[in-house]
């Protein structure tokens, strides 16, 4: 599966972001992955379905609360 995002990984890297790919196993895994982003993050792509969008906004939003990034908007 990991090889279908690596066309998104290459013309990252071309255009000089660092990148990493982070998969989900379970229901919860990319609301906690996400929480732990800081302010060095630039983007965020999230492949999945409606469930892992709501995960990827709840994260970035605890991660506002607790203070690990500033919101940019």
């Amino acid at each position: 599966k990991i090889t279908t995002y690596h066309g998104f990984y290459d013309i990252l890297r071309k255009y000089g972001y660092e990148t990493e790919i982070l998969l989900t196993k379970k229901g919860g895994d990319a609301e906690k992955l996400i929480q732990g982003i800081d302010d060095s993050v630039d983007l965020v792509l999230s492949a999945g379905g409606d469930g892992t969008l709501n995960e990827i906004v709840s994260g970035i939003c605890l991660a506002i609360v607790f203070g690990n990034v500033s919101p940019k908007i």
